[in-house]
């Protein structure tokens, strides 16, 4: 009888491990960006080649986001359990620039006031680490939830537009700005949502679409006047991709 219950148990321990499966696949992905812009806090750049500031993301200034295309490729991992839930992994190297367009706002009491428009190109390469939930629905469709954290591989920034400001006698450059730099306040680590669903096309073939909202700031916090004030910029993703599950026919 000791015996029967031992195969028993034997005989549904293996089924459990053949129902549970790990699947890599290969991702690659297409999609936009955007940024949300608020209360920006002033910061001024003084780059090596002239001495006066011409890098400021700051009142009274408004700044408007502009959607960016960009695109992601990498290795994902997923474990899939008995029941409907599983969970998941990837290693993604992303390419997410960032776009903001700089409009002066007119100052309370202020005559003479000459708008300086500016645009600030961020390249913005990224390895993203994103991992989530899984809930299989169906035979086809999966839904996932989960967290993105990213780590910047590049911090090189292109401002153009508008003129020099203006110079210690009160004269302007007439030459347009056009400047690469680095922005050193990006942060190292950016943490982001995700929200995504996954097709199967064929057993090695899939459509995936993620939702990637942003949860913190690009740019870290700075000492302003003994006061800790933080830029509220953060880049969200919409991605369309597909996968190819490897070792699967």
């Amino acid at each position: 009888m000791k015996r029967i219950i031992l195969l028993a148990g034997l005989l549904a321990a293996a089924q459990a491990a053949s129902a549970q499966t790990l699947r890599w696949r290969l991702k690659v992905g297409a999609g936009v960006t955007v940024a949300t812009t608020s209360e920006l806090a002033p910061r001024v750049f003084y780059p090596s080649t002239s001495p006066y500031p011409v890098f400021d993301l700051a009142d009274p200034y408004a700044y408007k986001a502009v959607l960016q295309p960009g695109g992601s490729a990498g290795l994902a991992a997923h474990w899939q359990s008995a029941t409907h839930w599983g969970l998941g992994a990837e290693l993604l190297a992303c390419h997410e620039p960032l776009r903001l367009e700089r409009r002066t706002l007119p100052l309370p009491n202020e005559l003479n006031h000459n708008d300086d428009p500016r645009t600030y190109r961020y390249r913005l390469p990224k390895l993203a680490l994103p991992v989530y939930v899984s809930y299989r629905a169906g035979r086809a469709w999966q839904l996932r939830a989960g967290a993105s954290p990213a780590v910047p591989l590049g911090r090189q920034v292109r401002i153009t537009g508008g003129q020099e400001p203006p110079l210690v006698n009160g004269q302007v450059v007439a030459t347009p700005l056009d400047i690469k730099t680095t922005d050193t306040n990006l942060r190292t680590l950016n943490w982001r949502l995700l929200l995504g669903v996954q097709y199967e096309l064929t057993p090695v073939a899939a459509l995936e679409l993620s939702v990637l909202p942003a949860v913190t700031e690009l740019t870290d916090t700075e000492q302003r006047a003994g006061l800790l004030v933080r830029r509220h910029l953060r880049q969200h993703a919409l991605s369309l991709g597909v996968s190819y599950a490897l070792g699967r026919r």
